[in-house]
């Protein structure tokens, strides 16, 4: 089921050594189009999942959210 959410904040993330990013996705289990925000950041406007997202995760590994739309 998803969220209808059209925006995030990550506020409360610090980073522990390098970039680090809460990354959400259109679909359950990671799967899917995604936007990756950074610590510290706001997305007034998600743009691959507006309204349309189902999971998210914290990743402080560029190759998780390699294509994902980067808020920064």
């Amino acid at each position: 089921m998803k969220n209808n959410a059209a925006s995030a904040n990550v506020w409360a993330r610090t980073p522990t050594g390098g970039q680090e990013f809460e990354v959400i996705y259109y679909n359950s289990n990671y799967k899917g189009s995604c936007d990756a925000i950074s610590a510290n950041w706001y997305a007034d406007r998600l743009a691959h999942t507006y309204n349309e997202n189902a999971s998210f995760q914290g990743a402080g590994n560029p190759n998780v959210w390699a294509g994902c739309y980067i808020f920064s």
